[in-house]
């Protein structure tokens, strides 16, 4: 693809994202509510998998809407086949259990969390900060 069909595909993307926006503006707030600043999640495991809230785009008589849609079950990112072999006796964590107290900047996603009592570093491999 050529430079220019690559510009008007990103074109024609951001016309459907505004079509999308645009036909759920007014519901939004009642099918994904927004959480109140005290009770955003700090555990590595709601920010590694952030509750989603999956919508269907419909026309009806001509006028745009979204509608909540239900997943029959919900998707978690694998391990792409890897074993995590710990045959150096490190400790094991819940992801529910670890605190993100600071994203730190640098390669990867790197944060300082608070474990047990304890602040360490924590690399994550999703973009989930």
């Amino acid at each position: 693809m050529d430079d220019e069909n690559k510009e008007q595909v990103l074109v024609t993307q951001d016309e459907i994202g505004l079509i999308v926006y645009e036909a759920g503006k007014s519901i939004w707030t009642q099918l994904a509510p927004l959480l109140p600043d005290k009770e955003k999640p700090s555990d590595l495991h709601s920010l590694l998998f952030v509750e989603t809230f999956p919508f269907r785009f419909i026309t009806n008589n001509g006028e745009a809407g979204l509608v909540a849609h239900e997943l029959e079950e919900a998707h978690y990112h694998d391990r792409f086949g890897m074993k995590i072999v710990n045959d150096m006796g490190l400790p094991e964590y819940s992801s529910k259990d670890i605190h993100v107290l600071e994203t730190l900047v640098g390669q990867g996603y790197i944060a300082q969390v608070l474990v047990e009592g304890r602040k360490m570093c924590c690399k994550s491999g999703d973009d989930a900060f």
